[in-house]
């Protein structure tokens, strides 16, 4: 198949991984609701033989099937349904405006505009009602009643220090936090300041703006320094605005089968989430589309992705016996548990249930969940570790007890945590502590914790990541839930359900990692050896 990328957008970010996937001789297919200029588009074209850009104007992405290095992509364009096969697809929509006129009690007019009504007129130098005219007394409003974002800042600072030093204008600005922790955005704080920008940090008592019927406005706040109200009449109120992811994400993320967070974006809040990953191998999400994004981050990301691209369309299929869920054809009985499960949308129906090994991550839930056992690993999984533990018996009652903890660690949090409070604690922790390393706590099934406990164990635990940190997203929900299953059946086996214990830790955390495993040796030194390690014999 020739290698193809479809980008879903048409501002900054789309264009510059389309430019930058073209140069390094990938082609792409920019897919836009919009009308797109292909003549602006190509301007300064960097691209290699036999490569170029497939632009869809006005168009909409309908559906998705397959997976990485092999999506099938419907695209609906002038009433009429095409097909795409594309190796990867980036996600590079921008983020839409919301005015805050209502937020302040105001309405639009000569004397009220948005903040995009004053950024158009300083970039292309016009003047409409005379915004731009000389000895304006101009205010500026914003984070007065909601949260403000470095990204409306640097406009907000940017405009205010064009408006006072080009144009000669008296700019205020009434503010709430001054948030300036975005790149560069102390220095043009500075700079404001020094050129005249009147700043004006309110104390927690909103300002009192009223507007009158010619729609000028009179705005009164009460000062920090002076204590005392303070009453402004701007010629020109500037009102911030709210950004918003496009509208058009819920509807790709039901299409790709994407994660959303809170606000609408298609990156959730996961520090094991890099910078342009989504959950889907093989789907990008660039600048606006994942988060708040100044022009820069947006540029970044674009050039991430191509690079991220290049790479993944450039590498050949792994070899399924290397950490792959592999799902028996015969055995199945096609009850899609796995399709519906799956993190990384790596099962697919196609005649029969099956696992595009592309994408499958290897983190082991739909082989933990299968309810009869027939998707199994094509290469060494958790139970070929299991095997090779080994649990002392006690040889008799005046021998110390040391208790055999085995714990199960995501490789990603409490592998890296035991290795750093090994450096940190040294010799600290539990002698008979055995390491059962897991590439998601997810993965660890029901039949693997007994197991654990018939070896000899005398206490299982389960680390997981913290909720909303884990790379599966869910594989630590389902950890937990399993951990609380066999708790419900250990004392039908004659065990105390104290014996299993599941905690959430982060990968920096190896103190208390120390704390955790030695608190629960000390849990399982009142309990005594388990039943089975009791009756053990030599192997």
């Amino acid at each position: 198949m020739t290698v193809k990328v479809l980008i879903a957008g048409d501002g900054a970010s789309a264009i510059k991984t389309a430019k930058e996937l073209s140069a390094n001789g990938i082609g792409t297919v920019l897919v836009s609701r919009k009308e797109i200029d292909r003549a602006d588009f190509l301007k300064e074209p960097i691209q290699k033989e036999n490569t170029g850009t497939l632009l869809y104007s006005n168009s909409e992405i309908i559906s998705c099937r397959g997976c990485v290095n092999d999506f099938r992509i419907t695209i609906r364009s002038n009433e009429k349904d095409i097909s795409e096969t594309v190796s990867g697809v980036v996600i590079a929509e921008e983020y839409r405006r919301k005015d805050n006129f209502e937020s302040y009690g105001l309405r639009p007019s000569d004397s009220v505009i948005s903040l995009s009504e004053i950024v158009n007129a300083i970039e292309n130098k016009t003047s409409p009602q005379g915004l731009l005219k000389e000895g304006l007394k101009v205010l500026f409003l914003t984070g007065c009643n909601q949260e403000s974002n470095p990204v409306v800042l640097n406009e907000i600072m940017t405009c205010a220090f064009q408006l006072q030093k080009d144009y000669h204008q008296e700019v205020f600005v009434l503010t709430g936090n001054l948030k300036v922790g975005g790149e560069g955005l102390e220095k043009l704080y500075r700079e404001t300041k020094a050129s005249g920008v009147f700043y004006a940090k309110l104390n927690q008592i909103p300002p009192v703006v009223a507007q009158s019927d010619d729609g000028r406005v009179t705005v009164v706040y009460q000062d920090e320094i002076l204590q005392s109200p303070v009453k402004i009449f701007p010629d020109l109120a500037v009102v911030d605005e709210e950004l918003l992811p496009s509208e058009n994400l819920e509807a790709l993320a039901g299409v790709f089968e994407l994660n959303q967070d809170k606000a609408g974006f298609l990156q959730t809040d996961n520090v094991h989430r890099e910078t342009v990953f989504t959950n889907r191998k093989g789907i990008l999400v660039v600048g606006s589309s994942r988060c708040i994004a100044d022009h820069k981050t947006k540029l970044d990301d674009a050039g991430n992705a191509a690079l991220v691209m290049m790479r993944l369309t450039a590498e050949k299929t792994e070899p399924v016996s290397v950490g792959k869920a592999k799902i028996g054809v015969v055995e199945c009985a096609r009850c899609i548990t796995c399709f519906r499960i799956c993190p990384y949308k790596a099962i697919r129906l196609e005649g029969r249930v099956m696992v595009c090994a592309d994408a499958c991550e290897g983190c082991g839930i739909c082989v933990a969940e299968c309810p009869r056992e027939y998707i199994t690993w094509s290469g060494p999984g958790i139970s070929d570790d299991l095997d090779k533990i080994h649990v002392s018996r006690i040889l008799d009652q005046t021998e110390e007890f040391i208790p055999e903890i085995v714990a199960f660690c995501c490789t990603r949090s409490a592998g890296r945590s035991f290795r750093l409070a090994t450096d940190q604690l040294q010799n600290s922790l539990p002698e008979g502590l055995k390491i059962v390393a897991v590439p998601c706590a997810g993965g660890v099934s029901m039949g693997h914790i007994l197991s654990t406990f018939m070896k000899g164990a005398d206490g299982v635990i389960l680390l997981t990541c913290h909720p909303g940190n884990c790379h599966s997203e869910v594989g630590n929900h389902y950890a937990k839930t399993r951990a609380e299953n066999v708790k419900a059946r250990l004392s039908v086996m004659g065990f105390e359900k104290e014996r299993l214990h599941i905690e959430t830790i982060a990968a920096n955390m190896g103190t208390e990692f120390g704390r955790i495993v030695n608190a629960f040796q000390k849990q399982l030194l009142e309990l005594g050896p388990s039943v089975i390690r009791k009756n053990l014999k030599y192997s």
